[in-house]
């Protein structure tokens, strides 16, 4: 029987950086290497018991049995709409004005989109895995790329796109750089990046939005680093209280790696 073949164009597609990172631990460990993991988002304390009970309970509730729409249950966008109307006396329609979002990363990523579309409405464009490049959009390396040297997290701009090629031209501190498409997976829209992100970058202006809501990353050291990295002018939009949350919270996280216990071979 022979073996169905591939469509060329899937080999455009970039390695997904976390199974690649995944793989290269699995070869290291087959070849007898002990790795010591300092990768963050796996927790190794036992979620406490209310919180499980919790989701337990949930879990039994037949409306928790399907996959919510993109937008949201009806019902959490009407919640929300509700809440800004007692806390702030704010009407929103939760139909068109109420995008719920998972976490920040997904909420930056529509606000770029939003952004784009005010800021730089044309119609030329390169649609790529990535998003939809236009000349004149900002972009962020989201992966070190020796051969062009740019590392995570620099910023430039879209100067030309070509269509026909499928490429586009962009330019970083001064040089520009051609990206094919199987490199478009490291670039990214930067009218809005993250607080981490723009870690030993600076801008003319920042705007920082602050909300009560980002009360687990409301620290000090990161409104800090948020401050200082407008050269000229900073704005601080949104709640008050979120920046007294923060100024007040200059407690550093403690975390928890273990990592003395794994070098010295201890059992947890």
């Amino acid at each position: 029987m022979s073996r169905p073949i591939g469509a060329a164009r899937m080999g455009l597609l970039p390695p997904y950086l976390f199974a690649a990172i995944e793989q290269k631990i699995a070869d290291k460990r087959a070849a007898g290497v002990d790795i010591i993991s300092l990768g963050i988002g796996d927790p190794d304390t036992p979620t406490p018991p209310l919180i499980v009970e919790r989701m337990r309970s949930a879990a039994l509730e037949p409306g928790t049995h399907q996959y919510p729409s993109n937008r949201g249950r009806q019902s959490f966008r009407d919640a929300i709409a509700g809440f800004y109307g007692r806390r702030f006396g704010v009407d929103l329609d939760p139909a068109t004005e109420i995008i719920p979002a998972l976490g920040a990363k997904e909420a930056i990523a529509n606000l770029n989109l939003a952004l784009q579309a005010a800021l730089n409405p044309q119609h030329q464009s390169l649609k790529t895995i990535s998003g939809e490049y236009r000349p004149g959009d900002k972009l962020i390396q989201l992966r070190n790329n020796y051969d062009k040297d740019l590392f995570n997290g620099d910023i430039g701009a879209v100067l030309s796109i070509d269509g026909v090629k499928g490429t586009l031209t962009a330019e970083f501190d001064g040089a520009q750089h051609t990206f094919e498409r199987n490199e478009f997976g490291d670039l990214g829209l930067a009218y809005a990046i993250s607080i981490h992100k723009s870690q030993g970058s600076e801008y003319p202006i920042v705007i920082v939005p602050l909300l009560k809501a980002h009360f687990v990353m409301l620290q000090r050291n990161l409104i800090y680093t948020a401050i200082t990295r407008g050269r000229k002018k900073v704005f601080i939009v949104g709640e008050p209280a979120a920046y007294g949350m923060a100024v007040r919270n200059a407690e550093a996280k403690l975390r928890c790696t273990h990592l003395r216990q794994k070098i010295l071979g201890q059992s947890l």
